[in-house]
């Protein structure tokens, strides 16, 4: 019985081969849906770890408005309204222009900007109507996808800037911001390097205060310069005297020294050759001591001179002088009102040899 049950359930050759096929089908498709699982999950995280921006050639109806950083490396940094169309930026003329300081005046329905570019005989006109450009006598006629005109503003393509005011702008898509270049010194530029220079204005008259203040050091005795000279001549002249020729020579020497004594500036000259003796007692010497910070007596003279002030010595006296005169040099200062025309809100810069003095804003 048992051995025909086991008969009974043994499988054909056909049978085999079918439950094989169905396994290996099985296995195939499980394998399948497991390599699909994985390619997702990797194709996912991918995508998450390197995001691409969008594509440029997205339709205008498919750009939005962001915050835009603009900057400058000599003037700053402004945030702005700004259009973003797949990787490319839409900036609007106005905003630019007055982050660099470039005249731009809207008319009353607000279709035209106009102004100059950096100087006065550069003026520009923007339409909005016409979607143009003019500057310099020529015109540049724009397509809507190079200017895009909103109710919330009109938004000029960032590599237009370059190519009709040689103003580079360089849009950096992850960082949503914009580096302006120019080739020439921009009004904003020039005004931040003037208002560096007018925080350090010093008045004519305003006195320097220093911050510290170190005390002059003497010393009992320092030589500090010692310049000599000296020279010959040599003169072969006869004389009748018989048959005797007589050789003349001479020699001349000079020295003057300065350097410190007791404190005070010491400095002295000589002078001697070989037919004079040096004289000491007619040498001219003198020495010199200040008193700083006092009203009653600044500085004390003695010396052998041939003047003191208005007295006038003997070359073989001493002399002394005594004085209350301030060591510094003596200023005089006046007051002087400059007045002239000029258009509203210039700003007017006084020099006084090549050096700013002062500044004031005009008023309207």
């Amino acid at each position: 019985m048992e051995h025909r049950a086991a008969r009974h359930y043994r499988p054909c050759g056909a049978c085999r081969y079918s439950d094989v096929t169905l396994r290996l089908a099985l296995l195939s498709l499980l394998s399948a849906i497991g390599f699909c699982s994985s390619l997702i999950g990797s194709e996912s995280v991918l995508r998450a770890q390197s995001p691409t921006p969008p594509s440029s050639h997205s339709s205008i109806q498919g750009d939005r408005e962001i915050d835009l950083d603009v900057w400058h490396r000599s003037i700053g940094t402004i945030t702005v309204n700004a259009l973003l169309l797949g990787t490319t930026i839409y900036v609007q003329p106005f905003d630019i222009f007055s982050f660099i300081k470039v005249r731009a005046d809207r008319s009353a329905d607000g279709n035209i900007l106009s102004g100059y570019y950096i100087e006065e005989n550069r003026k520009y006109v923007i339409n909005d109507a016409k979607y143009s450009i003019t500057y310099r006598d020529t015109t540049w006629n724009l397509t809507k996808e190079e200017y895009i005109v909103r109710s919330s503003g009109s938004f000029l393509r960032a590599d237009l800037y370059e190519k009709i005011f040689k103003l580079k702008c360089s849009f950096e898509y992850r960082g949503m911001s914009l580096e302006l270049k120019s080739g020439e010194p921009l009004p904003a530029e020039t005004e931040a390097a003037f208002e560096k220079n007018r925080k350090n204005v010093q008045g004519a008259a305003q006195e320097i205060v220093p911050d510290k203040t170190f005390a002059l050091g003497r010393s009992w005795f320092s030589l500090g310069a010692l310049d000599w000279s000296a020279g010959g001549n040599y003169t072969a002249a006869s004389h009748v005297t018989g048959i005797h020729t007589i050789a003349m020579q001479s020699g001349t020497y000079s020295a003057i020294l300065g350097g410190q004594l007791f404190g005070g500036d010491f400095d002295a000259s000589f002078t001697g050759g070989s037919t004079e003796q040096i004289d000491w007692k007619n040498t001219p010497w003198r020495w010199r001591t200040g008193i700083q910070n006092s009203d009653i007596l600044s500085q004390i003279l003695i010396g052998r001179r041939a003047a003191f002030s208005n007295l006038n010595l003997p070359d073989s006296m001493i002399g002394m002088s005594l004085t209350n005169a301030q060591l510094n040099y003596k200023s005089s200062f006046s007051s002087y009102t400059i007045s002239d025309h000029t258009e509203p809100d210039w700003t007017v810069e006084l020099y006084i040899n090549e050096a700013l003095i002062n500044y004031t804003k005009a008023d309207q």
